[in-house]
């Protein structure tokens, strides 16, 4: 069977076209709420796409649940900011620097595509939370 450069033309575009469409970020909001702690960690990644990542010692240990299947107990809660809103790494940098405790507001979102962040958690704001930082459980191995 022949195609024709017409065909082959068809044939191309179409690989095109949903190569493309990988790329395009799509995110739908899957939920939203907020967590208090201190920012241990913030920071500017990627090659083409830049997303800022971050990671936030919350106060109290939560279960998460790993890769394998297995829960285990956590205090980090790491979040991204896909956009460049300078106001909001302006706040989570100085929270950083400062050691203030923050409460962050977030999206969770569900997401496809090329240009993504590493977390599903999306920072929609960031507020003072007063108080002081309660130190995290110690749990000795073995426990």
């Amino acid at each position: 069977m022949k195609l024709g450069k017409l065909g082959l033309g068809v044939v191309f575009a179409g690989a095109a076209l949903v190569g493309g469409a990988s790329l395009v970020p799509i995110e739908a909001e899957y939920s939203s709420g907020a967590r208090a702690g201190t920012i241990a960690k913030f920071s500017k990644k990627g090659f083409l796409c830049k997303t800022y990542e971050g990671q936030m010692a919350t106060d109290n240990l939560v279960p998460v649940k790993m890769a394998d299947g297995s829960t285990v107990m956590s205090n980090s809660f790491e979040f991204s900011l896909p956009s460049e809103d300078s106001a909001l790494v302006k706040k989570l940098e100085d929270a950083r620097q400062s050691g203030a405790r923050v409460e962050l507001e977030y999206k969770q979102v569900w997401k496809k595509g090329a240009c993504i962040s590493d977390t599903d958690y999306y920072i929609k704001a960031v507020n003072p939370a007063g108080g002081e930082t309660k130190k995290p459980p110690v749990i000795a191995p073995g426990s």
